[in-house]
């Protein structure tokens, strides 16, 4: 599959912390039907290979703080993929 330059795409539900493993939300959910999780899209993430991705969605619901997404996007970017956490006013050159 050819590279794409920009993949915008939501960030995802998150089943479990993604530092402490805690289960955040039941199997039984019916969200977890409905929506992809934060898992489900870093496969799509590694399926689509982009030159850099913007996860948008991000919703307070899912618990984590400012601090901990950008650990995360650092950690993502550690690991080979150019994943960058929308917030709001955020301005993208194509």
């Amino acid at each position: 599959m050819q590279s794409v330059d920009l993949a915008i795409l939501p960030i995802g539900i998150f089943e479990y912390h993604p530092f402490t493993g805690e289960r955040l939300i039941t199997s039984e959910h019916p969200v977890l039907k409905e929506e992809a999780t934060f898992v489900e899209t870093l496969e799509i993430i590694k399926a689509l290979n982009p030159k850099k991705t913007i996860l948008i969605h991000i919703e307070e619901m899912n618990g984590l703080s400012f601090d901990e997404l950008k650990e995360m996007e650092k950690q993502l970017n550690e690991e080979g993929l150019n994943i960058e956490m929308a917030y709001d006013t955020l301005v993208v050159d194509v």
